[in-house]
């Protein structure tokens, strides 16, 4: 992250190294413009990744600067984008909460602090580098002997904080993705263009080669490093930075208008006012809604459509199918959609086309949930349909017009 001096006769991997950056830059200043041009509402819910870009983009700039010479034209200037990278783990982590939020709050000057704190902390610290003589400056950064040990020590604090605090907004960030996950199987029946999986791919990358540019740093001080270290480090950066910025860019609002997750479990049911009887009753039209409106067939069914069409609240759909009927919304609806694909395919109906007749976006999910129902694959269950019927699947009989 933070570089060493070297001179202006690269070697062939220093230059692709040069290159490879030049490309990272490129992408990340392109990728913020795209999200900071948008309309005021989903500038601010992906603002944290715009910071991302940022900051990823002045540090690759920065280190085109060292590789062109530019530390030794003017020393001056040696450091001065160092303290700004620490803020990449902050970022990453306000782009996690505010897009799985279904209620963003808004970015008050006390909020923005609480996430940009790093950089002026990061200022202080260098401080005493940045008051060194330029000469001093360029002869520990290669690792010359330096007469002051508070300024050259200043490199090595800075790499800690950005790795602490990294890995830290990354461990919050995993946990706010969790939770998010456990969210919408109470509010959605397909998912997968709102789960976010994408990035936890992405920050389990991120996550070992920032821990692997720790273990580096420490196999640089023995005079030990390969020199494919560079270049292949170079390219898992683009790689990482490519990916934000092509599945960020496309990545939709994930909670629409009027779509609120429940309440917290605790706090929901503890005031609850639902009875045994009652819950009965709300299964009941849940089950009848279901059954004679086909509900589950739509792909995009919510808790909230749900929630209108029986004229239920919410809450009370919610409790009473994880209270009642031992289900989040998700599972629920999957088991009415895989009860209606097993009656199809039993009939010899196409796979593909059966997935998209009972609501499923992809035969990849639809795989997936029909085997977590039935234990088997849907070619194996349509060449020789199960005599018994799975557990806990609904009977589905075809209507009149099928």
């Amino acid at each position: 992250m933070l570089g060493q001096y070297v001179p202006l006769d690269l070697s062939a991997l220093d230059f692709l190294q040069i290159v490879i950056g030049a490309m990272t830059a490129a992408i990340a200043g392109f990728a913020a413009l795209l999200l900071l041009s948008r309309d005021h509402d989903a500038r601010m819910r992906t603002l944290g990744l715009a910071l991302f870009f940022l900051a990823t983009a002045v540090s690759e700039l920065d280190e085109l600067y060292m590789h062109a010479g530019g530390y030794a034209l003017h020393p001056w200037s040696i450091a001065l984008a160092w303290p700004l990278i620490v803020i990449i783990g902050p970022a990453i982590l306000l782009y996690v909460r505010d897009m799985t939020a279904a209620e963003r709050p808004p970015m008050t000057p006390v909020r923005f602090a609480r996430y940009a704190w790093p950089v002026p902390a990061g200022y202080l610290i260098a401080l005493p580098f940045f008051l060194r003589p330029g000469e001093e400056k360029l002869a520990m950064l290669a690792g010359g002997d330096a007469p002051d040990t508070i300024a050259s020590a200043v490199p090595a604090i800075l790499g800690v904080l950005f790795l602490v605090i990294a890995l830290a907004s990354l461990v919050l960030a995993f946990r706010g993705l969790l939770a998010h996950m456990r969210s919408l199987r109470n509010l959605f029946a397909n998912i997968e263009d709102k789960s976010l999986n994408w990035v936890r791919a992405v920050l389990l990358v991120l996550s070992a080669a920032w821990i692997w540019g720790a273990a580096s740093t420490l196999w640089r001080l023995d005079d030990q490093v390969p020199q494919w270290q560079g270049p292949l480090a170079s390219i898992l950066e683009m790689g990482w930075v490519f990916a934000f910025a092509f599945f960020g860019i496309r990545q939709g609002e994930i909670f629409p208008a009027r779509t609120v997750p429940p309440l917290a479990e605790a706090a929901k049911y503890t005031r609850s006012a639902l009875d045994a009887q009652r819950m009965d009753r709300i299964a009941a039209r849940i089950e009848n809604a279901m059954r004679e409106q086909h509900l589950y067939r739509n792909p995009a069914l919510s808790l909230r459509q749900l929630s209108d069409t029986i004229r239920v609240s919410q809450n009370y759909i919610s409790q009473t199918l994880n209270d009642r009927l031992g289900r989040n919304f998700f599972d629920y609806v999957n088991a009415w959609r895989i009860a209606d694909a097993c009656r199809r395919l039993g009939e010899g109906a196409r796979v593909l086309d059966v997935a998209h007749e009972t609501g499923f976006n992809s035969r990849s999910t639809f795989n997936a949930a029909f085997r977590k129902h039935t234990g088997t694959t849907p070619s194996a269950w349509r060449r020789q349909p199960a005599a018994d019927w799975p557990d806990g699947l609904p009977r589905i009989e075809a209507s009149p017009a099928e």
